[in-house]
């Protein structure tokens, strides 16, 4: 994430909005979406891919390849999770620019938001990471014996939705290591066991196998 011009997407999910200031008025909405890039020890944050404000400089919580500065909020990143937090001993430095910001003594640090990898670039990146996919319900419907047809099964569906499509098999659903999904979106189509990126197709025609 701090590969200068890389840029990745942050999506906050908050119970509130957070007003503050940082080189002017600020406003941290509950689920606000942003883009961020890092470059030349620099955090910027902006609204498209393309398109950041050198008002957003910032160089807060410098020291830590994993912390990020969004708009004077400091934040800490998990790569195994793509999770962002507040850690405690970050609190006061984003205080500074949030000062209703508050954390419970019994709390080590903050859960906020989330990164991913812009849908439209995420094939492009020299380690693609996969996201599981979550509120997954699984149907006997669609259960299927691979070895029942030694030339293999032909799996033919129709699906409609404004993001990313998620198809996953397993030979055992409760166990998430055993998972293989293919993430289809208008941009292109990958193929993952757990978190791994396998292989990338042209999402208009999508042929693989799983071992």
């Amino acid at each position: 994430m701090t590969e200068d011009g890389k840029v990745f997407l942050v999506i906050f999910d908050m119970k509130e909005d957070l007003p503050g200031t940082f080189n002017g008025a600020r406003k941290i909405t509950a689920q606000m979406e942003a883009y961020v890039k890092y470059f030349h020890g620099t955090w910027f944050t902006g609204s498209s891919y393309d398109d950041f404000d050198v008002s957003t400089a910032c160089r807060k919580g410098e020291g830590s390849k994993r912390n990020v500065c969004i708009l004077g909020m400091v934040l800490t990143y998990d790569p195994e999770s793509g999770f962002l937090i507040i850690a405690k001993h970050d609190l006061a430095v984003s205080k500074e620019s949030y000062p209703d910001l508050t954390m419970g003594e019994d709390e080590s640090d903050l859960l906020v938001a989330h990164a991913e990898w812009p849908e439209s670039r995420v094939f492009e990146v020299d380690e693609v990471i996969g996201y599981l996919p979550c509120n997954v319900k699984w149907s006997n419907a669609m259960r299927f014996d691979p070895t029942s047809d030694l030339e293999g099964k032909c799996i033919q569906f129709t699906a409609s939705s404004k993001g990313t499509v998620f198809v996953i098999f397993s030979v055992i659903p409760d166990d998430k290591d055993t998972w293989y999904y293919v993430q289809i979106s208008p941009h292109g189509a990958g193929i993952f066991k757990v978190y791994h990126f396998q292989t990338a197709e042209n999402a208009l025609k999508l042929n693989f196998e799983i071992d």
